[in-house]
């Protein structure tokens, strides 16, 4: 009967051990690779491809991967994959990973960074969608769209967005609406 005692106990031991490792400290650690990541996929963005560059990306996609399986409900690991395979040009790949970024939050940037990706892949209308929802909240995300045609196509969307929900003003009883 002791040693059921024990042995229950031990089991009991070890089954908090692996709660604890599963649900804080992997956890943990994605953070801390994630802000890490962050700093190296936004010094390489702007870098011209070379085996380094490559080799870092891939790095980057594999831990931002992991994190994800740790982590599936942070949107900022997804938007970290997505810069890492921007970076790769693997654009469709990117795509999806902003759009699972947007099933967990709905932050201008992801629209925005979306919006740009599609704009690389040539799918003008769905861009234009996801970048006039990105200056809805921040006008100045205009300035990153590089697309002059666009960039005038969003503002005059958000123009129309803005007159939309600006409603008329009664000039008094009896009187006309403006």
């Amino acid at each position: 009967m002791r040693s059921l005692k024990w042995l229950a106990a031990v089991l009991v031991c070890a089954l908090a051990v692996c709660a604890v490792y599963r649900f804080s400290w992997l956890p943990y650690r994605c953070e801390i690779i994630k802000k890490q990541r962050q700093q190296i996929v936004f010094s390489l963005i702007n870098l011209p491809s070379s085996f380094a560059v490559v080799r870092s990306a891939r790095a980057g996609i594999a831990n931002m991967q992991r994190c994800i399986q740790t982590c599936p409900t942070d949107p900022d690991m997804y938007m970290t994959l997505a810069a890492y395979q921007r970076v790769l040009g693997q654009l469709q790949e990117a795509s999806d990973a902003y759009t699972a970024a947007l099933a967990y939050d709905r932050r201008p940037e992801i629209f925005l960074n979306l919006g740009l990706v599609q704009l690389q892949m040539n799918q003008s209308d769905l861009a234009m969608g996801n970048l006039t929802k990105a200056c809805l909240f921040n006008l100045n995300y205009v300035n990153d769209i590089p697309n002059l045609n666009i960039r005038q196509s969003v503002l005059r969307a958000v123009h129309e967005e803005h007159n939309r929900g600006i409603p008329r003003r009664s000039a008094g009883p009896g009187k006309d609406s403006q």
